[in-house]
């Protein structure tokens, strides 16, 4: 399923600003992924506080959906999970807290939130993730080609 939702108080993008390039005030700043968690919490009317700090397998992005928010480049969990991809995957989908999984996504100052069930995110990750040098599970860099797919599949 697919929601869009037309941005009507965008952040101010501050390239200046090392790593969350992202703000409303002009002092406090979020990176990419935290606004687009800001902004699904928006869109679907809940406080749209910035916070990036909960554990997967403790508890979920936005809780009142049980949804996990990811984005572009987004890392699955900020530790290694195990050695492999399928292997990370299967850790991850056995302990996440949260049983709806969204990728939010902007075009032309509306965002898109893909929301997907745990298999059809499964396999969106199988196909577009990877393992860092870290050991983590990164969502790799959007493409037409993502896009092609999340369109079709979701």
């Amino acid at each position: 399923m697919k929601q869009y939702y037309t941005i009507t108080n965008p952040a101010t993008y501050d390239a200046a600003h090392v790593r969350a390039h992202y703000t409303f005030d002009g002092s406090h700043y979020m990176n990419a992924g935290e606004y687009i968690e800001v902004l699904c919490k928006t869109a679907c009317g809940v406080s749209a506080k910035k916070d990036g700090s909960t554990p997967y397998n403790v508890g979920s992005d936005i809780e009142e959906y049980q949804a996990s928010v990811k984005s572009s480049a987004a890392t699955l969990v900020n530790w290694k999970l195990a050695e492999t991809l399928e292997k990370s995957l299967d850790v991850y989908f056995k302990n996440t807290a949260s049983k709806n999984f969204w990728y939010g996504s902007i075009e032309n100052n509306v965002l898109i939130i893909y929301k997907m069930t745990a298999a059809t995110f499964r396999k969106f990750l199988e196909k577009f993730s990877f393992i860092n040098e870290r050991g983590c599970v990164r969502v790799r860099e959007e493409t037409k080609m993502m896009k092609k797919w999340l369109n079709m599949n979701v």
